[in-house]
């Protein structure tokens, strides 16, 4: 599946997508090989435009159906619909149809960017608010489409961020349960500043999730969400300016969009009065954003 490494392919590749106008690649350097992720640098001649990459990567995703094919969806289908750049430079995407494996080439960011949230930068309502600008140009392209309701982004993934999907009401109750019974209690235990009293609330809270949520997800305005919306799958860069780059779109999922602005917020580990003014100010930008983008007739 995945493909031959040559000068010509990549060359092929950034031709077609338009990065490389002019110039040539003259060689590829072999770089790093994990288990799914590739890569590699490349060499061009000097009529090369400085603003080519040099660094790539190759990620594959061998989950099948529909891990792989959503990811792929997002690659192929979704971003090019898109105004902005809102993840990283894609060149290539590929479903395999028999296997249901898929393979993405995008530009290796990895020396210019870094996590949205790390040790040294800490979460702040401008630097999340660029990331719920961005995610928010990304439902309002998805807004109540037609496509949204294809098997792809409506069949569970064996994911607690099922709960999040609106698909099969009968999968959303199925998760639910199993969530309640099998993962709970081992999301405490390696959560030491989780209190055991706690438990019983979350459990109660999670088995009543379906009967809350389940006429929403019937009802319009739904899009696509990315459903693992943390700040690890977020890059941003490291120096300079340039929106934040969003990645990992394997759990793409018909949805309420507001969840990723909530799980955004949420995987901050904030205490509950950051946690609260964040909140304020994020989800009305985040309603903000939409309309300014074209949904109408959705209130904050």
């Amino acid at each position: 599946m995945i493909p031959s490494l040559t000068p010509e392919y990549l060359q092929n590749r950034l031709r077609t997508s338009g990065a490389l106008p002019d110039g040539s690649v003259t060689a590829i350097l072999p770089g790093d090989m994990g288990d799914d992720l590739i890569r590699f640098d490349a060499l061009f001649s000097p009529d090369t435009p400085p603003t080519v990459p040099l660094s790539y990567i190759i990620k594959t995703n061998t989950d099948g159906f529909p891990k792989a094919s959503c990811e792929f969806a997002f690659y192929a289908n979704i971003a090019p619909r898109i105004v902005k750049l809102v993840s990283s430079p894609t060149y290539d995407a590929h479903l395999d149809e028999e296997s249901g494996n898929s393979f993405i080439l995008q530009a290796d960011l990895s020396n210019t960017h870094s996590f949205a949230v790390t040790s040294d930068r800490e979460p702040t309502v401008e630097g999340l608010g660029a990331v719920v600008d961005q995610i928010a140009s990304i439902h309002a392209t998805c807004w109540d489409q037609p496509f949204i309701q294809d098997d792809t982004y409506t069949t569970k993934r064996n994911d607690i961020c099922d709960m999040a999907q609106a698909g099969d009401p009968a999968d959303l109750w199925a998760t639910t349960e199993r969530t309640a019974t099998e993962h709970l209690e081992r999301m405490f235990k390696i959560a030491p500043d989780l209190p055991a009293d706690l438990l019983p609330a979350c459990r109660a809270a999670i088995e009543a999730w379906p009967s809350i949520i389940e006429n929403r997800y019937c009802a319009p305005n739904l899009t696509l969400i990315h459903a693992d919306l943390h700040p690890w799958n977020i890059f941003v860069p490291n120096e300079g300016s340039g929106p934040p780059l969003i990645f990992d779109w394997e759990l793409l999922s018909r949805g309420i969009g507001v969840y990723d602005v909530s799980y955004l917020i949420i995987r901050c580990r904030l205490n509950p009065e950051e946690r609260h003014s964040f909140e304020e100010a994020l989800i009305p930008r985040y309603h903000t954003q939409l309309c300014e983008c074209g949904v109408d007739g959705y209130s904050l």
